[in-house]
């Protein structure tokens, strides 16, 4: 089995000034979509609905031996070209390569609302891509105003981002990416996850999370994750039951007490006797 590696990208992206407009940035949908096998592309369809002020945000995240088929040539959204979100491309390797991207789409050069397909392209053979869109409405019509990465290989199965929130209202949005089959648990209550895909052998997972007034390291957006069951290296109540902790500690303080009533049951009957 190979080393379980995990990959997170975050960005924070602003709402427009409150003396321009009151209204908050809005989900307008969400896709997703993973590889069934070996290829240099991941195709899907997305659909943008109307709205003013909109983003298209579009996570990747690719496993291979070889880095340097890693390298995304180009995403599109109907054929137009999206923007690479600057510094937010994070890789981390060691028998294998997971590498994590944001790519973006503003309202200008968007489409008329519809359905379209969204095409990421590979400079390589990728054993298996996994990717998430969601398109936002009433948001700044400019590049992130902040990225963070983090990743690790250690085996462990948690991850986060801390961020410095400069402006009022913004949200975060991220893409994370493990490099077993599985699944993903958003672990902060006030983030909301839109998309978890799962490859052949990989997975991945979006979400967003509503950042209401400035903050420095806000600890911006936390994951679990919980790998196939079918995989030897975890039992099923660990990928199935996030809450195993507390559920295994009201066990032993049931196996506890138990003890505690019947060695006073046990005095008791003595006492009789």
């Amino acid at each position: 089995m190979n080393q379980r590696l995990i990959v997170l990208t975050t960005i924070l992206i602003g709402g427009l000034a409150a003396n321009l407009t009151n209204a908050a940035i809005k989900i307008d949908s969400t896709s997703s979509h993973s590889s069934s096998n070996n290829g240099y592309t991941l195709t899907w369809t997305h659909t943008l609905n109307w709205g003013k002020n909109q983003i298209l945000v579009v996570g990747l995240t690719g496993e291979d031996e070889n880095v340097s088929d890693l390298t995304i040539t180009s995403v599109t959204y109907n054929g137009i070209n999206m923007s690479p979100v600057i510094d937010s491309a994070v890789t981390i390797t060691t028998t294998t390569t997971l590498k994590a991207q944001l790519y973006y789409l503003l309202e200008r050069n968007m489409p008329s609302p519809g359905t379209y397909e969204i095409v990421a392209t590979y400079s390589g053979n990728v054993q298996n891509i996994n990717g998430g869109a969601i398109s936002l409405s009433n948001v700044k019509q400019e590049p992130a105003e902040a990225v963070e990465t983090n990743s690790h290989p250690t085996g462990g199965r948690g991850i986060f981002t801390s961020i410095t929130i400069e402006t009022d209202g913004a949200w975060l949005v991220d893409v994370v990416g493990c490099s077993n089959p599985g699944s993903f648990i958003a672990q902060s209550g006030s983030m909301d996850e839109y998309f978890d895909t799962t490859g052949d052998s990989s997975s991945a997972a979006g979400a967003t999370r509503f950042a209401e007034s400035a903050e420095k390291n806000l600890k911006g957006m936390d994951w679990q994750v919980y790998v196939d069951p079918k995989n030897p290296g975890y039992s099923g109540l660990e990928s199935h039951f996030p809450l195993r902790e507390i559920f295994y500690g009201i066990c032993l303080l049931g196996v506890f007490l138990y003890f505690v009533y019947l060695r006073v049951h046990l005095e008791l009957l003595s006492k009789e006797m």
